[in-house]
């Protein structure tokens, strides 16, 4: 048995115990199952014993990054000096760990990509 949402991502092996997953698995749905196993003798009386299995599931980076209030519109004077702070872009990640860290830049094939620039942790164009 196990929590609910749990007991069809896992099969366990009558004879030898094994537990494996009959599923793919979803961290970002379910981070953690918890199943109750239970082992039967075939004696008379017939004699039982129950244990818990905590499976939990690690991150994959599964996900991808999502820019938060997109699309983004900034307007800067000409002849402005370098350094003018036109905008700052945010994004996230679901995943965990490194897996969720992003980091920002003007891709390369952007006509611009002299003449902006971004710091690539605060997402800050100038």
């Amino acid at each position: 048995t196990g929590d609910s949402g749990s007991r069809d991502l896992f099969a366990v092996n009558a004879t030898t115990g094994i537990v494996s997953t009959a599923r793919q698995l979803d961290r970002e749905m379910e981070n953690r199952h918890m199943l109750s196993i239970l082992v039967r003798d075939n004696g008379v009386p017939s004699l039982a014993n129950e244990t818990t299995v905590t499976i939990t599931v690690l991150d994959v980076n599964d996900n991808r990054c999502l820019f938060l209030g997109a699309p983004y519109t900034a307007s800067v004077p000409e002849r402005s000096g370098s350094g003018v702070i036109l905008a700052q872009v945010a994004a996230a990640d679901i995943d965990l760990g490194d897996n969720a860290v992003v980091r920002y830049r003007i891709t390369a094939q952007n006509l611009f990509v002299n003449i902006f620039g971004i710091d690539e942790v605060t997402g800050v164009v100038s």
